[in-house]
């Protein structure tokens, strides 16, 4: 019974249970095949991402230098009308 009383000595046994038992998870060929396949599904997530902003990065360019046309020909029309 003096044992269940040591809490350092409990902690510790139970440290190395969770790593012999993580170990084993983490080394074992299912795991490490599932771990690459959600990795992958991340990365693809991360390119479809950065497409996507790729894409919205053009269309907002599009659309300024469509503005700055619009207002640099206000500009001339208001030039005009001044002379």
């Amino acid at each position: 019974m003096k044992i269940y009383k040591n809490k350092l000595l409990l902690s510790f046994i139970g440290g190395a249970l969770t790593f012999t038992v993580g170990k084993d998870m983490v080394t074992s060929k299912k795991a490490k095949r599932y771990y690459a396949e959600v990795l992958a599904k991340g990365l693809k997530f991360n390119d479809d991402i950065r497409t996507a902003y790729e894409d919205i990065k053009e269309e907002a360019e599009d659309i300024y230098d469509e503005a700055k046309d619009i207002h640099e020909q206000e500009l001339v029309c208001l030039e005009k009308s001044d002379d």
